[in-house]
C-alpha cells in the first residue's frame, strides 16, 4: 500500500508531479452536457441499473455526454448487461470496459441474480466479459480522446479499475502515464461510497470488499475528489415503474429479479449512485446538498489494518477532498431521481 498524500505527485508509475489545484476550482458546478465515465459494480444488487437508467436519461436530455462504461466487478456478465441496458436506450456502441481479474473476489462482486439473464434476453446470449476491452483500457481509450480537466467520473462501485487505471504505462493508446492521463484529462471524480468524517468500525461495502485498491486510488488520485457516503443514500428509495414490463425493459427485469432474493425489494432499492450521478451532473450546492467538509484529505485503510476499508476524512493537509450531504428530505430526493429512472426511450 502506497500513501502519497503531498501537495505534489511522484508515486504510481512514471512522470512529473502534478500540482493540486487551489482551493477556488473545488467544488465549482460542471458545465453540460457533462463528459463521464460511469464506473458501476452491476452485480449483487439492482441499483446500479437504476443508475444506468438514470444515465442514459440525462444522455437523452442533453445533460451528459457518456464516454465509457466502467465495470469494476468481476462477474462474468456485467459487462454484456450494461451493454444490454446502453443498447435498449439506444446507445450500442458506448465504450464498455471490463474487469477481467479476479480481485474482488467476494461475494458482493462474483454473484449476481440477473446480469446473466438480461444479457440473454436483451444482448447476445452468451456474451461476457471475455468479450470486452480490460477496464483500464477503455479508461485509457476515453481519457486519451476527450479535452482536458473535462471528464468527471462518478464510481458507484469497487476501485479496481481505478488503481489499474493509475498503474498503467504509456501505450498505443497514449505516450502519458494512467497517472499522468488523470491528471489531463479528468476533472473531478465523485465516489458513493464511504461514510464521513470518519466510518470507524463500520466501513462502508464497496471499499471494504477491495479496501487495498481503494486505499491506493485515494492516496494517489491527482485530481479533486468528491464524497457522497453511504447515509446519505440509504434511505433514498428508487426504482422502476410499478406498471414497466420486465420482458420489454430491461431495468425492470433486473429488479425484478433482484427482489426476489434481495435486501431492498418492492422492486426498489437504495439510490446511492444516483444522488451522486445527480451531483455530478446539475451540481446543486446550497439546494440539493450541503457541504459536510472541503478542500481536506482522505484516507482509506488496507487490508493490513485493524478495519479493512475505514474512510477518514480530516481539514489537512489540504488535497481538495470534499464530502457533501444530502440537503433536501430522502422523498424529496427521491421525487428527483425516479423520473429520471423510469424515463423509458
Amino acid at each position: 500500500m502506497i500513501f502519497c498524500i503531498f501537495m505534489f505527485f511522484s508515486c504510481g508509475g512514471g512522470g512529473g508531479g502534478t500540482l493540486i489545484g487551489s482551493s477556488n476550482d473545488s467544488l465549482k458546478k460542471p458545465v453540460q452536457p457533462v463528459n463521464i465515465i460511469m464506473d458501476s459494480d452491476m452485480a449483487n444488487n439492482a441499483d446500479d441499473v437504476g443508475d444506468h437508467a438514470m444515465l442514459w436519461a440525462l444522455a437523452a436530455r442533453g445533460e451528459a455526454n457518456v464516454l465509457a462504461l466502467i465495470l469494476s466487478s468481476t462477474n462474468d456478465y456485467s459487462a454484456s448487461c450494461a451493454h444490454a441496458i446502453a443498447s435498449y436506450y439506444g446507445h450500442p456502441n458506448v465504450l464498455i470496459g471490463a474487469n477481467k481479474g479476479t480481485i474482488p473476489g467476494t461475494y458482493a462482486a462474483t454473484t449476481s441474480a440477473y446480469t446473466q439473464q438480461v444479457t440473454n434476453q436483451f444482448g447476445t446470449p452468451g456474451n461476457s466479459r471475455d468479450n470486452y476491452p480490460d477496464a483500464a483500457t477503455a479508461y485509457r481509450q476515453a481519457l486519451a480522446n476527450a479535452p482536458d480537466h473535462s471528464v468527471y467520473i462518478v464510481n458507484g462501485g469497487f476501485c479496481r479499475p481505478m488503481y489499474d487505471l493509475l498503474r498503467s504505462e504509456p501505450d498505443a493508446i497514449s505516450p502519458l502515464t494512467g497517472l499522468q492521463l488523470v491528471a489531463q484529462k479528468v476533472r473531478r471524480a465523485v465516489f458513493a461510497a464511504g461514510r464521513f468524517p470518519d466510518s470507524g468500525s463500520s466501513p462502508e461495502g464497496n471499499l471494504a470488499n477491495d479496501p487495498d485498491s481503494a486505499s491506493y486510488v485515494v492516496a494517489n488520485w491527482p485530481t479533486e475528489i468528491v464524497w457522497l457516503g453511504y447515509d446519505e443514500g440509504w434511505n433514498v428509495i428508487t426504482g422502476p415503474a410499478a406498471n414497466a414490463d420486465p420482458g420489454a425493459n430491461p431495468v425492470k427485469m433486473a429488479y425484478n429479479l433482484h427482489c426476489r432474493n434481495g435486501t431492498y425489494c418492492a422492486n426498489s432499492t437504495p439510490a446511492w449512485t444516483q444522488i451522486a450521478l445527480l451531483y455530478v451532473v446539475r451540481g446543486g450546492l446550497g439546494t440539493n446538498f450541503s457541504v459536510g467538509g472541503q478542500d481536506g484529505s482522505t484516507v482509506v485503510w488496507g487490508s493490513t489494518t485493524a478495519t479493512p476499508g475505514r474512510s477518514i476524512w480530516s481539514q489537512t493537509p489540504h488535497r481538495q477532498h470534499a464530502y457533501l450531504r444530502k440537503a433536501i428530505s430522502a422523498t424529496h430526493m427521491a421525487a428527483i431521481l425516479n423520473p429520471l429512472v423510469q424515463w423509458v426511450p
